[in-house]
């Protein structure tokens, strides 16, 4: 009998991937990061002591064996680092914190020209030379600051006093995160984008193979987006209708997805119908071929046959798209219309004969980590209801 999860563990367990390996090191790092500092921002200022607001590969794992963390360093760094950059920065550690620092950022670049000087003089009541907790809680209500200020005030007091000394915060002076941190979701603004893009493309799933996501990683970072939408820009009519076209505007599109701000987006946060449809065929290719795209193909072939398919030796599978429906509406339960919009959005013809090399970036999409992704988000979306207020 053939083991119907060939790359799984006795027992029925799977083999945990990068991703998942590095999800499980980050939750690791961050309970080791409150029992030590407190906070991520002293964790982040105790690994990056200049202010550099970016760390590099050597110096992370340098600073994780100076601070005394011995979970997994190699998987961490990967999960982290997700752009391959070669460095990461502090909204990648902690992108709710980063968050919340770029808020502050944009108050005081409103209401100080972005001088922590000229804040600092404006906090501090008592000219101590130090910005008390109440100082800092009641300046920020009287600015009509609409975050968390308390927890604001415990991510900047490195202090053990308990208060803000000035250059506790004048890194916010350097410290260039991505725009986006600084935007407001546009929900308004992605309506119309997909709405354009419609007129181009047949469905949401061609939009995002075709248009954002060319390299089939199942994963569109920020940096993907900015690309993608100045090659339709450039290439677009006069003015660029339904388009965005500034940084600004560009900005406001991928907030109204990347609600949590980790600087990458999935197939479900751009369009749930598309993630749906793609995850079912997905879901059964793992369950019922132990995730091989070429048992799926040979299964459907032979199937539509009536009779076993000899496998030649180093010959791709492959099946014809009547085959390959067929499987999909009796073992994965996808209805005409669902089968329909698959083979628009994989841009597959009738007549087709399909390869291993036009799905295999199924097997490499890791929809596992995304289902697990989901549940430790929302337990940290709890956790920061129950501790922020």
């Amino acid at each position: 009998a053939v083991a119907t999860h060939p790359a799984g563990l006795p027992g029925g367990r799977q083999r945990e991937s990068v991703l998942q390996k590095g999800l499980q090191a980050w939750e690791d790092f961050r309970i080791f990061a409150k029992h030590r500092f407190g906070n991520v921002m002293r964790l982040w200022f105790a690994m990056d002591p200049e202010e550099n607001m970016k760390i590099g590969g050597m110096q992370f794992a340098r600073a994780c064996e100076e601070i005394g963390y011995r979970g997994n360093v190699s998987a961490l760094w990967r999960y982290f680092d997700h752009d391959h950059s070669g460095h990461i920065t502090l909204q990648e550690i902690d992108s709710a914190s980063g968050v919340l620092l770029a808020e502050f950022k944009m108050l005081v670049k409103s209401h100080f020209e972005g001088s922590i000087t000229k804040l600092v003089q404006a906090l501090d009541d008592n000219r101590s030379n130090r910005i008390t907790k109440a100082e800092f809680i009641g300046s920020l209500h009287k600015l009509g600051y609409q975050g968390h200020p308390k927890r604001l005030f415990d991510l900047l007091s490195r202090q053990a006093g308990g208060f803000i000394a000035a250059e506790d915060i004048s890194f916010l002076e350097k410290w260039n995160p991505p725009p986006y941190l600084f935007s407001k979701p546009d929900m308004a603004g992605l309506a119309l984008l997909k709405e354009t893009l419609l007129s181009k493309h047949p469905n949401l799933l061609r939009v995002w193979l075709k248009v954002f996501d060319r390299d089939k990683s199942m994963r569109v970072s920020w940096e993907d987006w900015v690309g993608a939408l100045a090659k339709l820009v450039a290439r677009a009519p006069a003015g660029a209708p339904g388009l965005p076209k500034t940084q600004e505007q560009v900005a406001a599109t991928w907030r109204a997805l990347d609600q949590d701000c980790s600087g990458w987006i999935a197939l479900r946060e751009f369009d749930t119908e598309s993630f749906d449809i793609l995850a079912a065929v997905k879901r059964w290719i793992d369950r019922a071929h132990g995730g091989m795209i070429s048992r799926a193909l040979h299964s459907a072939a032979e199937a539509r046959n009536g009779a076993p398919i000899e496998i030649k030796a180093c010959t791709m599978a492959q099946a014809s798209k009547g085959a390959l429906k067929s499987s999909l509406r009796r073992e994965a339960a996808l209805n005409k219309d669902e089968l329909h919009a698959l083979f628009e959005g994989l841009d597959i013809k009738d007549g087709t004969i399909i390869s291993e090399t036009d799905l295999k970036f199924l097997e490499r999409w890791d929809l596992a980590f995304e289902d697990q992704l989901l549940v430790v988000e929302a337990a940290h979306a709890a956790e920061r209801e129950k501790t922020w207020g």
